[in-house]
């Protein structure tokens, strides 16, 4: 339990420290935390609990308006709590057509507007890494170690602006 902790306070002073390197019109686009309710939906939607990152990004930020960047690097923005709910209904529902390979605890956070995620593997089994989905690709290749790596990327790209 001293390890979660440890892991819950790390992520929680990471993303302050995004807040703090931001540009001001970044800031602007960024959406209040996420209910407690959307969070417990998209943990029923995953069928397991949400990595500490994730749960702590969610209480943080909920996401960003549509199509606003986080950093002139990456078009990628942050999905609200309601946009994961809707990619993961439509990567569960077996009716629906996408390019796989696409893991069943994969769980969207980051998105480019058109169609690509970055998500993190929330397998009960799984590493936490960050894995780059491409609509029209069949590579997944890892990004990220894990949240707190790619916080402190984001952390170090912005300090360096």
């Amino acid at each position: 339990m001293q390890k979660q902790s440890a892991a819950h306070q790390d992520i929680t002073r990471l993303l302050a420290a995004i807040d703090l390197c931001l540009p001001q019109q970044v800031l602007t686009t960024l959406r209040p935390a996420a209910s407690t309710e959307s969070v417990s939906l998209i943990e029923q939607l995953l069928g397991v609990p949400l990595p500490d990152g994730v749960r702590q990004l969610l209480a943080w930020h909920d996401g960003q308006e549509w199509n606003a960047a986080l950093r002139d690097s990456d078009n990628r923005r942050l999905l609200s709590a309601g946009e994961i709910i809707e990619a993961l209904k439509f990567f569960h529902d077996p009716e629906e057509e996408f390019l796989e390979p696409w893991g069943r605890y994969w769980l969207p956070f980051l998105t480019n507007d058109s169609g690509d995620y970055v998500v993190v593997d929330a397998s009960p089994a799984g590493s936490g890494e960050l894995i780059a989905y491409w609509h029209d690709w069949d590579d997944r290749s890892v990004e990220h170690k894990s949240m707190a790596a790619w916080a402190q990327g984001l952390i170090k790209e912005l300090d360096r602006l």
